[in-house]
């Protein structure tokens, strides 16, 4: 039990490394994304705007990503892996 923890553990840390590196890229290479907008906007109207285009659907992904803390990641990667397994 204790080596499928520290696994569990060793791939959280991996896959979080992995999504900060992600985030930092598509950062770099769409440098005016306006992360505070996105996240200040109310759901209907984010969906509104990702049906009409003013807002990409990788944009937000990366916004909310980016503003997730490290304790929100690690429960959606500890779920992962409970899926997972």
């Amino acid at each position: 039990m204790q080596k499928k923890m520290e696994e569990a553990r060793r791939r959280r840390d991996l896959g979080l490394g992995q999504m900060e590196k992600a985030v930092q890229q598509f950062k770099q290479q769409n440098p005016g994304i306006q992360a505070s907008q996105i996240l200040s906007l109310p759901l209907v109207e984010l969906a509104e705007k990702l049906k009409e285009g003013s807002v990409s659907p990788e944009s937000v992904l990366y916004t909310y990503m980016e503003s997730s803390t490290g304790e929100e990641l690690s429960v959606i990667c500890l779920t992962f892996l409970v899926f997972s397994a």
